[in-house]
């Protein structure tokens, strides 16, 4: 499945419908270049029967040093998520 994000507006001596339309637009814009990124870059997934689950991989852009001494908040990258076990 994919990913999709919903962004919620108030608009305001409009009906939304133009910025509804934007906004659909730039998401149609950045799920191209991801496709294409993935297409570019082998993104491969594997799938584990025992746990219902797979792991994606090679989906993200490396960002260069360059992209990450002119916009440093583009280089934080999430902690992961700890995972409990079961006692």
């Amino acid at each position: 499945t994919r990913r999709w994000m919903c962004h919620g507006f108030l608009a305001t001596k409009e009906t939304g419908e133009r910025l509804s339309h934007a906004v659909g637009c730039a998401f149609a814009i950045c799920l191209e270049k991801k496709q294409k990124r993935d297409k570019e870059t082998g993104v491969t997934v594997t799938y584990n029967q025992s746990r219902t689950s797979f792991e994606r991989t090679g989906s993200f852009r490396q960002t260069t040093l360059t992209e990450r001494i002119v916009d440093p908040q583009s280089a934080i990258l999430a902690e992961p998520v700890p995972v409990r076990s079961a006692s």
